[in-house]
């Protein structure tokens, strides 16, 4: 019975990680999706400074809000313990920035 308790114990943060891991991925992949911060734009408006998508980027701005979005509730789930729902929803932004 201790034998069965230690072994869960130790599995469980494995299992937890891996949806951590691809969330901080994805979160690093969204970044990369945006033009660097330049000093030529820094008197450009607050709220815009930093918000145009890359020319090459893999997505588009409503992909990007969809991924966003899909990101934030995964990290939710990932939060309250929900690892497959958690994987179940980052499927998609996976695939949309090739990330894997």
């Amino acid at each position: 019975m201790a034998l069965m308790i230690g072994t869960s114990l130790m599995t469980e943060p494995a299992k937890a990680g891996s949806c951590a891991e691809d969330i901080s991925r994805l979160n690093a992949a969204m970044k990369d999706q945006y033009e660097p911060f330049s000093w030529s734009n820094m008197f450009y408006c607050a709220v815009a400074r930093g918000s145009e998508l890359r020319k090459d980027a893999l997505v588009s701005r409503t992909q990007m809000k969809a991924i966003a979005s899909d990101v934030t509730w995964a990290t939710r789930l990932e939060r309250i313990g929900e690892e497959q729902d958690c994987k179940a929803k980052l499927v998609t932004a996976k695939r949309l920035l090739k990330t894997n």
